[in-house]
């Protein structure tokens, strides 16, 4: 993806994708709005997800205890294959050592249960 001049990355939420993908929920248009940005080669913003967002947003939309209507594991998959394919979005790489630094941070700042996120 060529980035526009001037453009500022901005990393989409699991739950942007799941609003803007479910015209359903109160934040759909917002959500859909910054989906549509992600078409856009031009815009001036520049979306990003990493694969940790794809594989949140898998597990949350085919998950009926999480979301009022689960899509099959097919709708969801076809979903971030059409988000994987906007010329406008870009998937952030994971570097090969965030476990380990992730872990020192873990060391660094005691956590437990949801607070690692």
């Amino acid at each position: 993806m060529t980035t526009p001049i001037g453009a500022e990355p901005a990393v989409l939420d699991t739950n942007v994708l799941i609003y803007g993908l479910n015209p359903e929920s109160a934040f759909h248009r917002v959500s859909h709005n910054l989906l549509l940005k992600a078409t856009d080669r031009d815009s001036k913003e520049r979306p990003c997800v990493t694969p940790q967002i794809l594989a949140e947003f898998f597990a949350v939309v085919t998950d009926p205890r999480r979301v009022q209507t689960a899509c099959t594991p097919q709708e969801a998959l076809d979903a971030i294959e059409r988000l994987m394919a906007a010329p406008g979005l870009t998937v952030l790489a994971t570097p090969v050592d965030v476990v380990t630094r992730w872990v020192r941070l873990a060391r660094e700042h005691p956590i437990r249960g949801p607070g690692v996120f």
